[in-house]
């Protein structure tokens, strides 16, 4: 084996447990580690002065360094770049071992907050009062009735720095405000029931010359009158375009639909259903059966239109709507 500054050989005797293997000279030998000249002195420096494991480790490389006097094998050794070495090593000769601690990392100059101390106790004599004000309607109280404005998060910060601020409360309000209102369910019977009855929405993914397509597709479960359109997002708001599309396609009036749980149909598609007086139907999750009607025709729809590719182009899929 070849010499390193970290190992050395010794000879032993064979009785003193030492492990056998054969030297250049045939001979028992053990391996340990190398101890630097002024390592104990380094260890006690540092325990003396009750530094961090990273000082450690710090002091250790400049007693390395001291000892071979060699940056490029010191570096290699702790596994740092030469600029990382020589920071330390100024530190460490401008401070000495207290200068290998790693700095505060707080800002020098902290914000100080700017709110009178008046404000700061009429928000919290107004939360001991009413103990389930949030911070929200504490902020439109304190604009209306005081002429204070201030933000909800300035009082979100008074409180929790007053103690007025309990965790479990305000995320079990969070989480309520959070909850989403009962989804319906459609019934059976509105399947067969009259046209425009109810509606199945559904969306198909696209891929064609590299990019992503959305094909929206709507089917009348009575009379089987289907809509689709090609968009390049599978957002609400082109969800809710595709709505204003299907009612102005269908020959009859829609009042009610059916879509699974995905993103695509909440928020503005939500909306403009409720604004169109419209009820909004939602299958249970992981239940694409309750979508049988939409979900038959998007297969079709992959036989027929996409099954043979090269037939369109990507600005007809761009430009086309399929009826």
């Amino acid at each position: 084996m070849v010499d390193t500054p970290y190992t050395c050989f010794v000879v032993k005797e064979a009785e003193q447990g030492g492990v056998q293997m054969k030297g250049s000279i045939g001979t028992t030998t053990s391996i340990y580690h190398t101890r630097l000249p002024n390592q104990h002195s380094l260890q006690r420096m540092a325990r003396c002065l009750d530094l961090s494991r990273e000082a450690k480790n710090r002091l250790s490389m400049i007693g390395h360094y001291k000892k071979h006097k060699n940056v490029s094998v010191t570096c290699r050794r702790f596994g740092i770049s030469r600029t990382t070495f020589y920071k330390w090593l100024k530190r460490y000769l401008r401070k000495g071992p207290r200068g290998l601690e790693d700095l505060p990392r707080t800002p020098k100059r902290r914000r100080v907050s700017r709110i009178p101390w008046q404000t700061v106790e009429l928000i919290c004599d107004l939360r001991r009062e009413h103990p389930a004000w949030s911070k929200h309607k504490i902020a439109v109280i304190l604009g209306r009735d005081y002429g204070i404005h201030l933000s909800s998060s300035s009082v979100g910060r008074i409180l929790k720095r007053k103690g007025l601020y309990d965790k479990r409360i305000s995320r079990r309000k969070s989480r309520a405000a959070k909850r989403r209102r009962a989804r319906l369910r459609a019934e059976r019977w509105m399947r067969k029931a009259f046209p425009g009855c109810l509606i199945q929405i559904d969306t198909k993914h696209l891929r064609f010359g590299g990019r992503k397509y959305y094909q929206f597709t709507a089917i009348d479960c009575f009379s089987r009158v289907a809509f689709s359109r090609v968009y390049s997002s599978a957002s609400s708001v082109c969800a809710r375009a595709f709505l204003e599309e299907v009612k102005g396609y269908m020959p009859f009036s829609v009042l009610a639909l059916q879509t699974d749980n995905g993103a695509e149909f909440l928020k503005h598609f939500d909306r403009a259903t409720e604004e169109e007086l419209i009820t909004h139907y939602f299958s249970h999750p992981y239940c694409p059966k309750e979508n049988a009607f939409v979900e038959r025709k998007i297969q079709t729809d992959t036989y027929e239109l996409w099954a043979f590719q090269e037939g369109y182009t990507v600005e007809e899929v761009e430009l086309t709507r399929f009826r």
